[in-house]
């Protein structure tokens, strides 16, 4: 993939619209579909690097770059605010210094894998929540009235907004959610320390580290 990514590049290279639409098209791509590492290799030698000599690139690349860098493990991601399902207000940050590890999982209520996976992540809560572990809850739905029904009948008693708005939702957006479910561990300083693509990686990663 980094060979085929210099190819299209040197190529690109002889019009900076192009080269910055192949390298943003590239960039999107290869994260949406599971391998930052050659998103970051993608960022490091042809956006922040000189690999693409002089070209000069708009700020809608750049904020892409960004947005993609800020998601990694050892980053700070992006806020969330908003209501909870039982109306009170809730600042991600302020909550994640409360606890030693945090949970934000993006879900849908349509989402059968969501639904899959409910029950063990009903279960790692019970089991470390008086640890000092805690699951914020985001979901995609545009209905209300689905998004809390599926909160009662999958026991989720951990805190819970909603975006209204699908994958344009904020909070999906901020995170470059397009789907679902979705896991971002923090620990206590705001950092990812886990990017999984289940909840029993989870369970592992809190048995090991949180005592």
């Amino acid at each position: 993939f980094i060979d085929c990514i210099a190819v299209v590049a040197e190529k690109a290279k002889a019009n900076d619209i192009v080269l910055e639409f192949a390298l943003n098209q590239m960039l999107t791509g290869f994260y949406e579909s599971g391998m930052e590492n050659i998103s970051t290799c993608l960022i490091d030698n042809y956006i922040h690097g000189d690999a693409c000599g002089d070209a000069n690139f708009s700020s809608i690349i750049q904020g892409t770059a960004e947005s993609i860098a800020r998601l990694g493990v050892g980053k700070t991601p992006p806020n969330i605010t908003g209501k909870t399902s039982d109306g009170k207000s809730i600042d991600l940050m302020k909550l994640v210094a409360s606890k030693k590890y945090t949970l934000v999982m993006f879900w849908s209520s349509w989402c059968e894998h969501c639904k899959g996976e409910a029950p063990e992540v009903v279960t790692c809560y019970n089991l470390f929540k008086y640890k000092g572990f805690e699951i914020v809850g985001y979901s995609v739905d545009q209905a209300e009235n689905a998004w809390r029904a599926a909160i009662q009948e999958r026991g989720f008693e951990f805190p819970n907004v909603c975006g209204f708005q699908l994958w344009d939702s904020k909070g999906a957006k901020d995170y470059r959610i397009t789907k679902t479910p979705g896991f971002f561990l923090l620990d206590q300083s705001g950092t990812i320390v886990l990017k999984p693509k289940g909840i029993r990686e989870v369970q592992a990663f809190l048995k090991a580290n949180l005592k």
